[in-house]
């Protein structure tokens, strides 16, 4: 019958031979894995503190070590046991299972006693290496633990849009500064309202040339580097700029700034710099330098830029020298 776990036997054919008490040793002398992890692995019995008796019978895949001697240290043994247990994997018979060779195993152990006073001090060290380790293991599966579980919130935050809330948020507020500043800009320079896509290049090589990130997904299109991103912050800046319809074959919007806003004086400069280079030049010079400099994103254009520039030899040398700027 089964009581806590445990398998009760009844029978009169039971021996001394078959129990195992507190305190004594055995060894493992089967093993099904075939990888020699477990055959010869020493174990010292210990009773649960439920368990009243003082024996207890052991499995046949077990063998039980009888000491002949007082002068050995059973926390000794089981060390030392523990530590040459790789050497018991060259005494296995069979295949599909191994069996450990007694005989021929004890027959070649040899254990070396210091004094038993020593053994106990080598004990008392190896047991306190063995509560660091667990401690150790425990910080590191708890570790482990608490990283999966950060994960999982991660991810969760990912998949549903929170972790990157406040990022987002932070483009969307440096957008709408950088946006009116540059259209306020770019017109006094021009001294008429900018073109849509004039205002999309440059934002393309403030992202790549002056390293402001503003998030932007460029990607080839029938005028070169092209958003949708663009557009959806028009719509939401309606309080800052103005975009009216214009009659040219390139773009169909232009648009004006109702405020210079206060911006970050290193993001200020790049643009500032950006429109001393390109501010006072045409829609097609811009989109000619940009394509010239950048064709992978050239792939899809519509563009025939050699017409704008035929009869402008002045502009093409100029347009030369810039795209090695």
């Amino acid at each position: 019958m089964k009581e806590d776990g445990w398998t009760w036997i009844k029978s009169d054919r039971l021996r001394e031979r078959h129990f195992v008490r507190e305190g004594d040793i055995v060894v493992s002398n089967t093993e099904q894995s075939k990888d020699g992890s477990l055959i010869g692995s020493p174990a010292i019995i210990r009773f649960p503190e439920w368990y009243k008796k003082d024996k207890a019978i052991f499995s046949m895949d077990l063998s039980k070590l009888l000491l002949k001697i007082s002068s050995i240290d059973v926390n000794f043994l089981f060390y030392y046991l523990s530590f040459v247990q790789p050497l018991a994997r060259k005494y296995h018979t069979g295949t599909n299972v191994w069996h450990l060779n007694l005989d021929s195993w004890v027959r070649d152990l040899l254990i070396p006693l210091p004094p038993l006073e020593e053994q106990k001090k080598i004990v008392e060290l190896l047991q306190k290496a063995d509560e660091l380790y667990i401690q150790i293991n425990d910080f590191l599966q708890n570790l482990e633990d608490e990283a999966n579980t950060l994960y999982k919130s991660i991810l969760r935050l990912a998949l549903t849009g929170k972790l990157t809330e406040d990022w987002r948020r932070q483009i969307i507020l440096l957008r709408s500064v950088i946006i009116p500043y540059l259209v306020y800009q770019a017109s006094k320079i021009k001294g008429r309202p900018v073109y849509m896509t004039e205002l999309m290049k440059y934002l393309f090589l403030l992202q790549k040339e002056y390293n402001v990130n503003l998030a932007y997904n460029f990607e080839p299109y029938k005028y070169a580097p092209f958003t949708p991103q663009f557009y959806n912050d028009l719509e939401e800046l309606k309080d800052k700029v103005e975009v009216k319809e214009a009659k040219e074959d390139v773009d169909k919007g232009l648009i004006t700034s109702k405020e210079l806003p206060q911006l970050d004086q290193n993001i200020a400069t790049a643009i500032n710099d950006l429109l001393h280079r390109l501010g006072n030049r045409s829609l097609e010079e811009l989109l000619f330098y940009v394509n010239e400099k950048y064709p992978d994103y050239t792939v899809k254009s519509e563009l025939n830029l050699d017409g704008f520039l035929a009869d402008l030899p002045a502009r093409y040398a100029f347009l030369l020298a810039l795209k090695h700027h």
